[in-house]
């Protein structure tokens, strides 16, 4: 099913994701991270919260950094909006209550579902899970942390055809001054799947003075992001020991 806010977007959506309207399932992902698949017109495809996905935030702290856990998106359902899913509340279709870490996304920041686990995501070889992030609409998508983070973030991210951008902010919403941008190269398929998006490179960033946003930026369909991680621009720093009591 579509969520209440894609569905009102009506035709626009039809051109955006080559996703029929009417419930015929496209047969070409005509290039975008979002294909329409087998399991478009059944229930919403749900996943098992796990990983790193606790109900309470734990601290870690590494090289004197607290770091924040990591988002994954799994819990989420297929194309629901991730809004308050990571602060406690509820993703717009009403999963969860999910974790509490104080992060909100912009409206248009989707979960995204891999067509092998029954979704719509024409992507393989993300870092974990079934489960990614995209935007529906606008060039960007954005991660609000109101109370503000440290020392730098990191993620994994595919871009098979056209690059994207992340800039950090000292103020919520993308605004106030710029503590770090960093550019995203083209990750071309590497051609041993069928699905487009199936290169995922880490990235990080390191930044001085304290952060209230991220800038998800990008190609409208055309880039995905997964296994975000605030506090550390290490992308394997949850993946070994060597954190501070």
């Amino acid at each position: 099913m579509w969520s209440p806010k894609l569905a009102g977007l009506g035709a626009m959506f039809v051109l955006a994701f080559g996703i029929p309207m009417s419930g015929t399932a496209a047969t070409d992902c005509d290039g975008r991270f979002t294909c329409a698949g087998p399991a478009r017109d059944t229930a919403p495809v749900t996943q098992t919260v796990r990983e790193n996905q606790d109900s309470t935030f734990r601290t870690l702290r590494y090289r004197g950094s607290v770091i924040w856990p990591m988002l994954t998106f799994e819990g989420l359902n297929n194309l629901e909006e991730i809004e308050a899913y990571y602060a406690g509340g509820l993703g717009g279709e009403g999963s969860g209550p999910g974790p509490e870490y104080g992060i909100t996304f912009s409206d248009n920041a989707l979960a995204v579902i891999s067509q092998e686990a029954g979704g719509t995501g024409d992507f393989a070889n993300n870092p974990s899970g079934d489960t990614t992030m995209a935007f529906a609409t606008g060039s960007s998508a954005t991660l609000n942390v109101p109370d503000g983070f440290e020392v730098g973030f990191s993620f994994f991210y595919s871009a098979a055809q056209h690059p994207g951008e992340v800039i950090v902010y000292e103020g919520i919403d993308a605004t106030g001054n710029i503590l770090a941008t960093l550019s995203l190269p083209v990750t071309p398929s590497t051609g041993a799947t069928p699905y487009l998006f199936d290169n995922w490179q880490p990235l990080g960033v390191e930044f001085e003075g304290i952060a209230r946003s991220v800038d998800f930026g990008g190609t409208t369909d055309l880039i995905g992001f997964d296994n975000i991680i605030l506090g550390t621009e290490e992308p394997d720093v949850l993946f070994h020991d060597r954190f501070e009591e």
